[in-house]
């Protein structure tokens, strides 16, 4: 269970309420036709002796309704490893490791989650929300809110993670999504 000690701050003229930032935000990203993200993460095993972390990184571009290009980078050590892939539709496209030639796999598309949805189904599931405080995020005003985001909201897996959002004022757009805690690859 994740509790969260973030007591949120003093509603005051001008900031709208919690739920209508969250609402206007669902609203905002649905809209989008493309956007380009970045999405960091670290896989951490705990099956060995020795625990073993894999930092991620992809980066790519979305297009709606169904079509999503990036590259992966996997650091595995020494050394890091990187995989052009792609989705459109069904369809889940990579570049062979060895060879470096595009190959296709059918009903992969999961492997290359819809940036657009996992954003949507995290604002959309968020829950416990606080307004933390108005910021800048890269010379941008946001509101930054937390809140518990269960994992169920992707794909089965139980429990939850405490979440950080950045959304624009001007234009509702959610600008970063960091989620720390803990899940079992196989569920997500």
């Amino acid at each position: 269970t994740l509790v969260s000690t973030i007591t949120p701050i003093r509603e005051y003229d001008g900031v709208p309420l919690i739920q209508e930032i969250l609402e206007s935000a669902n609203s905002a990203m649905e809209a989008q036709d493309s956007l380009r993200f970045k999405l960091d993460a670290l896989i951490r095993s705990s099956t060995s002796t020795f625990p073993t972390d894999i930092p991620l990184s992809l980066v790519g571009d979305f297009h709606a309704p169904n079509r999503v290009r990036g590259l992966l980078v996997a650091s595995l050590g020494f050394f890091s490893v990187e995989m052009d892939i792609a989705t459109i539709g069904d369809t889940f496209y990579f570049t062979n490791l060895q060879t470096g030639i595009w190959e296709m796999r059918l009903d992969a598309a999961s492997a290359l989650p819809n940036p657009a949805k996992f954003i949507q189904s995290s604002v959309g599931a968020i829950q416990s929300a606080v307004l933390v405080k108005m910021a800048f995020l890269d010379g941008v005003p946001v509101y930054h809110v937390q809140g518990i985001l269960p994992l169920d909201a992707f794909g089965g897996s139980e429990g939850s993670v405490l979440a950080n959002m950045w959304i624009s004022v001007e234009d509702s757009l959610v600008r970063k999504i960091v989620a720390e805690g803990e899940a079992s690859l196989d569920d997500l």
